[in-house]
């Protein structure tokens, strides 16, 4: 499973992952089939972003779509 999301703060934490960001930040974490955190990354934007959906693309890769401000 994914998950899609925002960090509203400096930082979350997810299972045993930390992540940080200087501003508000969207990130995408990847779960295993009993939601043990397999990975978890933010998506390094200059400013504000917010990740809102996901889907794979029909040769296997993943698409994030969402909101952001910067570059």
């Amino acid at each position: 499973a994914y998950i899609a999301g925002r960090i509203g703060s400096t930082q979350v934490t997810l299972g045993a992952s930390t992540l940080t960001a200087p501003h508000p930040q969207g990130f995408v974490a990847s779960l295993d089939p009993a939601g043990t955190l397999r990975w978890a990354r933010t998506l390094d934007t200059s400013g504000d972003s917010t990740a809102s959906a996901i889907r794979w693309s029909p040769t296997g890769t993943l698409l994030v779509g969402g909101l952001f401000r910067g570059t």
